[in-house]
């Protein structure tokens, strides 16, 4: 059985993006950047609306949300 891939957070930016996938990547969480252009070639994103997002497994959802508003907390960002 394969584990289902979920949205995580959508991005204005590729580099908004790219900064979140390493500070997951630094956790042990995989991911994966989507942008517009994915979806002609997964069909699976065609709800993804939005210009990026990252994704991630299902199964690690939650401690990403939870690494990501960690670290925007402490670098003054927004999460």
């Amino acid at each position: 059985m394969q584990d289902k891939i979920v949205k995580l957070k959508s991005y204005d930016r590729v580099d908004e993006a790219r900064l979140d996938q390493q500070v997951l990547t630094e956790h042990n969480i995989s991911s994966s950047i989507y942008d517009s252009t994915s979806a002609q070639v997964l069909p699976m994103l065609q709800d993804v609306s939005e210009s990026v997002v990252v994704m991630v497994f299902e199964k690690d959802y939650e401690k990403a949300l939870k690494v990501l508003s960690d670290y925007h907390q402490y670098d003054g960002g927004v999460s």
